[in-house]
């Protein structure tokens, strides 16, 4: 992988940087984690999700609605 990428002018590319950017997106994108595993090749769930990132908006849109949800989104 680390040749086809400096054939391809793209020196320094990690594949696990690919994959983990991939099953981010797929989890932005609301694709099912079974089917997001199929598509990077994992097997262990467990593997398959500390690949994915979370993003800092993602936690703080939970928080909104976890506060809203439980009430505490009222001043």
């Amino acid at each position: 992988m680390e040749k086809a990428g400096l054939v391809a002018g793209r020196g320094g590319h990690v594949f696990h940087g690919t994959r983990r950017g991939a099953i981010s997106m797929h989890a932005d994108l609301g694709i099912d984690e079974q089917l997001s595993m199929a598509l990077t090749g994992h097997r262990d769930p467990g593997v398959h999700r500390r690949y994915r990132q979370l993003r800092k908006q993602q936690v703080l849109a939970a928080q909104k609605v976890l506060n809203e949800k439980l009430g505490g989104g009222q001043k």
